[in-house]
């Protein structure tokens, strides 16, 4: 039995221990062979990170992407679970990708799930600059959300712009599927031809 664990780690063995480093989806792979030959099986596991944060605390994922931060008016612990997603296979009409997508999810101090909060938290996004679109212009950057109901994209409220730092802070009320997206270059191009009168 070979094992690939699709984080660069491999192994052997009908059953073997391994434990993935960072939150995200793996796709694992197992070739099983013997003097027949062999066969090969593929599964995608999905791997999230938790973080709980007390109110009014601050709490950041392991890789350091995101800080989710809570009022103190909240009453008891609120647990986030951070799943970093591929890129999008489309994004909305005029947007590119930006090099985030993520899938968020909250419970309650009871372990109920939290789909709209009370009251808003913050999410601060510390994205990676190398991996937005050639041109980008930071201060475009949005982050939006998966409206499941609607079908449709929505921008969150942005609170805090750094483009020195590469950190965008939002406004975060709801838990979906959420992306870092940026208007789309201009590529079209006004061409002036000479006007030849004959």
């Amino acid at each position: 039995y070979a094992w690939d664990f699709g984080d660069g780690n491999v192994g052997s063995g009908p059953l073997p221990a391994h434990s993935f480093a960072a939150p995200g989806e793996y796709t694992v792979t197992l070739t099983a062979s013997n003097n027949l030959g062999f066969q090969q099986a593929s599964a995608v596991i999905t791997v999230t990170e938790a973080l709980a944060v007390d109110p009014g605390g601050s709490e950041t994922t392991s890789d350091g992407v995101l800080t989710f931060s809570i009022p103190t008016t909240v009453t008891g612990t609120v647990t986030f679970a951070y799943t970093p997603q591929a890129a999008l296979a489309s994004t909305p009409g005029g947007f590119e990708f930006a090099g985030l997508a993520f899938d968020l999810r909250a419970a309650d101090a009871a372990g109920n799930p939290i789909i709209e909060p009370d009251e808003p938290f913050t999410l601060t996004i510390h994205y990676d600059e190398s991996a937005l679109p050639a041109g980008t212009d930071e201060t475009t950057l949005e982050l939006y959300r998966y409206d499941a109901d609607s079908e449709i994209w929505l921008a969150l409220i942005v609170l805090a712009r750094d483009p020195e730092n590469d950190t965008l802070t939002v406004r975060l009320d709801h838990f979906s599927k959420f992306v870092l997206l940026v208007e789309a270059a201009d590529t079209s191009y006004q061409i002036n031809l000479p006007l030849v009168i004959r």
